[in-house]
């Protein structure tokens, strides 16, 4: 179900595998916040806008295929994750880069418990900011000076895009009519045992 007939993994499948380590990523980048801490861990990132993607190469049946992430950019209430794929012949010993792409996520935390103990009212966090990138690395600060303008140029058209419209909130306020956020409030249960899900 993952492939198709020429051998190469479905570039659905791979944009799934971005999207989860994006989110593990961003989510682990703020397991030391306030807001998680205020939230007993409970503080879970979640995709709201592919910036980039790039498909270099097919990821091919019986190969390896690893993500591999960094935070290059944070704002107040959104993080931006450059992910990378490669795909290895375990058997030959190559590495390729099959995928890039830049994913921008919103944290979120549950600001009440209802009468069941379920989380509920999902709203955006403060994030922990980034810092700026030094000690000779040049590329890692192209990479977050892109980035930086890219975000000050959407902001300042008016660009309704989902971190945009976190970032005029305050923090723990509710964004109303945004149907990504109410879409991940739905599918999230917090186990039984409160933590969240490995």
């Amino acid at each position: 179900d993952d492939a198709n007939i020429a051998g190469n993994v479905h570039g659905g499948t791979t944009l799934k595998l971005m999207e989860e380590a994006g989110m593990i990523a961003a989510t682990r980048h703020m397991s030391t916040s306030e807001a998680s801490k205020a939230s007993d861990g409970n503080c879970l990132a979640a995709l709201v806008r592919f910036e980039h993607m790039a498909f270099h190469k097919p990821v091919s049946v019986g190969e390896l295929g690893s993500c591999k992430c960094e935070i290059i950019f944070t704002s107040n209430q959104s993080i931006l994750v450059e992910v990378m794929v490669t795909a290895e012949n375990i058997s030959k010993g190559k590495t390729r880069v099959t995928n890039t792409g830049w994913l921008w996520y919103v944290p979120m935390a549950p600001s009440m418990v209802d009468a069941t103990g379920k989380r509920v009212d999902w709203k955006p966090v403060q994030v922990l900011p980034v810092p700026i990138p030094d000690g000779g690395d040049d590329v890692a600060l192209k990479k977050y000076e892109k980035a930086r303008e890219m975000y000050e140029k959407r902001k300042s058209n008016g660009n309704d895009d989902r971190d945009e419209a976190a970032e005029s909130t305050p923090a723990c306020a509710t964004v109303e009519g945004n149907s990504e956020f109410d879409t991940f409030k739905n599918q999230y249960t917090t186990p039984s045992d409160g933590h969240s899900p490995a």
